[in-house]
């Protein structure tokens, strides 16, 4: 009896995480806000950029709402992270909900006791994830809702119009999610090494398992004259993304003649491909 009551809950541990991972993985989509309840701004400290990012990593299709399609919403999930913040302890977990706001999924408690918020909040957001990273989701295909006589809500992309002289201008909320979709995959460098330059300096691109790394070529930084600048990791064709070493993440592709360019709000930095 004392041997089988271990086995019991050893064979519902793996049951239970069989089933959350193939529920998780019928959706198609993983809505998150762009403003957390118990931070004051949108995407404060990077942090919904964060989970968005660690979504994508992990299987998931991950859209803020503004940028979410033409899709039904009980196709996707809902995310939620909840957050205690602190000067001792900082604690995030994070929710998963279906449409009807019924409570599908719960991460770990993610804890830090670093004192700089940011990094408290990093650090205890990834520890959160490893709940998820371990489930091993693949999502299925997006499916878009276009059929006028559906009785189910579609979720619409926000819209804004500019009309100036004899031109309308259209742009959505998801105009990069757009654009970058037509950047072909086939532009991501394949070679081992690549150098590159920007601004009369030199850099390095080092390709890595997850996507590249990117090095300043300097003798007067790193014993190697490589001084570290951040890492490109490439979930699928049209999601790619820098992250400094301050762990502040971009959106960023690659031209068909292997420049590197790396959004930054209303900036792009363009790496130029040295032949």
């Amino acid at each position: 009896m004392k041997f089988l009551l271990p086995l019991f809950v050893l064979l519902l541990c793996v049951t239970t995480k069989s089933f959350t991972q193939s529920n998780l993985s019928d959706y198609s989509f993983v809505a998150i806000p762009e403003r957390f309840d118990f931070l004051t701004e949108k995407d404060q400290f990077q942090l919904n950029s964060l989970t968005k990012f660690l979504f994508d990593k992990h299987g998931f299709h991950a859209y803020f709402l503004s940028e979410l399609p033409n899709v039904r919403r009980c196709d996707g999930l809902w995310a939620e992270v909840e957050g205690t913040p602190g000067f001792i302890r900082a604690k995030i977990e994070v929710v998963l909900k279906d449409c009807n706001g019924v409570e599908l999924f719960r991460t770990q408690e993610g804890k830090s006791k670093d004192k700089d918020f940011k990094k408290a909040y990093y650090e205890s957001l990834r520890t959160a994830f490893k709940s998820i990273e371990g489930l091993n989701v693949q999502q299925k295909e997006l499916v878009l809702f276009d059929e006028p006589n559906e009785t189910e809500e579609p979720i619409t992309k926000k819209v804004e119009i500019e009309s100036t002289d004899n031109s309308i201008k259209v742009t959505t909320s998801n105009t990069f999610a757009e654009q970058d979709q037509k950047k072909s995959h086939r532009n991501i460098p394949q070679q081992k090494y690549l150098s590159y330059s920007k601004a009369n300096k030199s850099y390095l691109l080092r390709k890595t398992s997850e996507g590249f790394s990117l090095y300043e070529e300097s003798s007067s930084q790193a014993g190697d004259g490589l001084l570290l600048i951040g890492k490109i990791e490439i979930m699928d064709e049209s999601k790619i993304y820098f992250i400094d070493t301050s762990e502040n993440m971009f959106k960023a592709y690659f031209d068909k003649t292997s420049n590197l360019i790396i959004e930054k709000g209303e900036n792009r930095e363009t790496y130029t491909a040295v032949n």
